[in-house]
C-alpha cells in the first residue's frame, strides 16, 4: 500500500521501511486516492441478502466527472438505499503505529459530492441526510450476516447521524450548490476537529481505517472519496 506519511515536527522518508515508523505525537497517515486504491477495499451493510440486487452497490476506482478534473481518479461508491439504513465504505490497512499502544485518531476527508443543498427527497434530504463517517479499528471492518438475515457491521460505527464506538460523523454530502435538477459535481472537505475515536494498534503496529456513507435517503446516492487522512496521537 502506498501511503504517505509524516510527523507534524518533520517530514519522515521511508520508502524502503514497509510503512513502518517510530511513531510520535502527531503522526499522519495521508492517502491520495489520485495514486489509485493503494489497498483500499469497499464494502456495504445494514440490508437484507434479497435487497442486494435493488441496492446495485458500485465501488471502484475511476475518474471524477465534470466540471472537476476528468484526469483525476478518486474512490467511488453508489447505491441506492431501499432498505432505508445503507452503509457504503471504503478500508484501508495502515501499519506504522507502536504495536499495542492506544491512540486518538482524527480525521480529515475529502469527498467530490453531486448532491445540492435544500433538495427534497423521501426519507431524507439527498445531501443533509446521508452523513460522511470516517473510523479506526484493530479488527478488520467487515459486513457480516446477524441472526436476523441482516448485513451488519462487525464494528461499531454508529447509525445515520450518530456515530459509535469506532467511527464518528463527520458531516454530510450536501455541497455549497443550490437544488438543481442538472448534477453540479463539487469538492468539499470534512474534518472531526477535536473530535476523535480511541484505537489500539496491532501487534504489527497497524489498524483498519475506515470512511464511508451512512444514508437516511431513500433514494441513489453516488460519491467519491479523493483524499483521506488519520492523524494519530498517542495515549
Amino acid at each position: 500500500m502506498r501511503v504517505i506519511v509524516s510527523l507534524l515536527t518533520a517530514v519522515v522518508a521511508c520508502a524502503a521501511c514497509g510503512n513502518v515508523l517510530s511513531p510520535g505525537p502527531g503522526l499522519q497517515a495521508t492517502f491520495l486516492f489520485s495514486q489509485g486504491a493503494q489497498g483500499w477495499q469497499p464494502g456495504d451493510s445494514d440490508y437484507s441478502p434479497d435487497e442486494s440486487a435493488i441496492i446495485n452497490f458500485v465501488a471502484d476506482v475511476r475518474p471524477l466527472q465534470s466540471p472537476l478534473s476528468t484526469t483525476t481518479t478518486a474512490l467511488f461508491m453508489s447505491g441506492a438505499n431501499i432498505s432505508d439504513d445503507l452503509f457504503m465504505f471504503w478500508k484501508g490497512h495502515f501499519v506504522g503505529l507502536a504495536p499495542g499502544a492506544s491512540y486518538t485518531a482524527r480525521f480529515t476527508v475529502e469527498i467530490a459530492s453531486s448532491a445540492g443543498t435544500g433538495c427534497g427527497g423521501i426519507g431524507g434530504a439527498p445531501g443533509e441526510s446521508v452523513f460522511v463517517k470516517a473510523g479506526a479499528s484493530l479488527v478488520e471492518p467487515l459486513a457480516l450476516l446477524n441472526s436476523h438475515g441482516q448485513y451488519r457491521m462487525n464494528i461499531d460505527k454508529g447509525n445515520q447521524s450518530v456515530g459509535g464506538t469506532n467511527a464518528i460523523v463527520l458531516g454530510n454530502i450536501a455541497t455549497d450548490a443550490a437544488c438543481r435538477s442538472v448534477s453540479d459535481w463539487r469538492l468539499k472537505q470534512l474534518a472531526s476537529g477535536s473530535n476523535g475515536v480511541t484505537v489500539q494498534a496491532g501487534s504489527d503496529g497497524g489498524v483498519w481505517l475506515l470512511v464511508g456513507t451512512d444514508s437516511g435517503f431513500e433514494g441513489a446516492t453516488a460519491l467519491y472519496v479523493t483524499r483521506f487522512q488519520a492523524a494519530f496521537e498517542q495515549q
